[in-house]
């Protein structure tokens, strides 16, 4: 993947000390400190449930039983909502687009507006405006390449790649400082993995920040430009230049074979 090289800006989030436990009492995140700059692709690497998912889920304000702090433009993100998160210039994207992504009985327009419904840009003297909600619809579908008969049509009669799609054009056209991009490719054909790189590299580019978490090496090392690697809810890795680790090292951390001594950052 052809990117350029990176450049830092800004710190725009910083997570200290965070850690978290589930409904089954199980520690999935301890202590877990990091920044991410404007202009950064922090790609997360691990072996699955060794607290990647939960530690995307606590900054996009999933769990309220977090402890720790999570800082965003100066502000400690662990006790606000969702919408209030998105309205700090944050979007996500889920693991389970089935589950978390997207609506599958509601049509294609009705995702894609989800959540801007109280945005001026799909009303007019007060009121939900039909026109402008399809004419952005088909704007996006144009942009992010999804092939449907309308917008009119279920999500959930649209290939795994294409419903994808609807995602990240929802969260993409968000206008995110931050993104958090969580298998962002998980489960799709290889023309719209190859387009939601290029769209994720396009926001970094513009100066957004990108935390990446992954199981794909291929994609961590790919996009990255630094990397975070996670083993049993710490970090026992942390490379500023993703170009000084190989695949291979890589392994070692997500294995608990080896760890850093020092904290990240």
């Amino acid at each position: 993947m052809n990117k350029k090289d990176a450049e830092f800006g800004n710190t725009l989030l910083e997570v200290k000390n965070l850690s978290y436990m589930n409904q089954y009492k199980k520690k999935m995140l301890n202590n877990v400190s990091f920044t991410l700059k404007e202009g950064q692709i922090l790609g997360v690497a691990g072996v699955e449930g060794n607290g990647q998912n939960e530690l995307a889920e606590c900054i996009f304000g999933f769990y309220k039983n977090a402890q720790g702090e999570i800082i965003f433009k100066g502000k400690n993100l662990l006790k606000e909502s969702i919408k209030d998160i998105r309205g700090d210039g944050i979007s996500y994207i889920p693991e389970d687009r089935l589950t978390t992504g997207v609506a599958a009985k509601a049509s294609i327009w009705e995702n894609l507006i989800s959540d801007r419904i109280d945005s001026k840009t799909v009303h007019e003297n007060g009121l939900l405006s039909q026109k402008k909600i399809h004419e952005s619809s088909k704007e996006l579908i144009d942009d992010f390449q999804i092939l449907c008969r309308s917008d009119n049509q279920e999500v959930g009669m649209l290939s795994g790649g294409n419903m994808q799609k609807v995602v990240v054009a929802r969260e993409f056209s968000a206008q995110p400082e931050l993104l958090i991009a969580n298998q962002p490719t998980r489960g799709i054909d290889v023309g719209a993995n190859e387009f939601i790189w290029k769209k994720i590299i396009e926001q970094r580019d513009q100066g957004k920040g990108i935390l990446l978490v992954s199981a794909d090496l291929n994609e961590v090392l790919e996009l990255s430009d630094s990397i975070m690697v996670m083993c049993d809810g710490e970090v026992a890795g942390y490379f500023e230049d993703s170009s000084d680790v190989t695949e291979s090292e890589l392994g070692l951390y997500m294995l608990g074979l080896k760890k850093q001594e020092s904290g990240v950052n």
